[in-house]
């Protein structure tokens, strides 16, 4: 399932894929991922509307909708130790739609997941993007 956004109607300069890091499955709104995440894309659309975010959600979150946006559902382990064990390769293969779509960066909140994520795209597909990563826990005053 993918709530996909049609670039068809705008010119897109940049297409985003991003990575989550979920810890609090139980209610998403409140995830801090989730509000670090909707801030930057409502900060960084406010100087830019040329770029396009696709968000790799456990399910839609209503937050992260916008008309720059689309979401990839991924299932992911809920309890955090084992999310940052399991990375979903299969799963993420599945709706990237790598043959169709090429992403320009690769924005990654799971620093864990960020190294096996650069290795599938850039060892299984035809994609070659630049990778970001962030991690909100480690910010430093510098």
């Amino acid at each position: 399932m993918s709530f996909r956004f049609d670039t068809n109607d705008k010119e897109v300069k940049y297409k985003i894929l991003v990575y989550p890091n979920i810890t609090f499955q139980q209610d998403l709104e409140k995830d801090s991922y989730v509000v670090v995440l909707g801030n930057i894309i409502k900060e960084l659309s406010k100087i830019r509307n040329d770029l396009h975010w696709t968000i790799l959600s456990p399910e839609l979150i209503p937050s992260l909708q916008s008309d720059n946006t689309e979401q990839l559902i991924v299932p992911q382990l809920t309890y955090p130790n084992s999310m940052r064990m399991s990375f979903p390769f299969k799963e993420v293969m599945k709706v990237i739609d790598w043959k169709n779509s090429d992403y320009d960066i690769v924005y990654s909140h799971l620093p864990e997941h960020t190294g096996q994520l650069k290795n599938l795209l850039f060892n299984t597909t035809n994609i070659s993007p630049t990778i970001i990563g962030y991690t909100h826990w480690t910010e430093f005053k510098k």
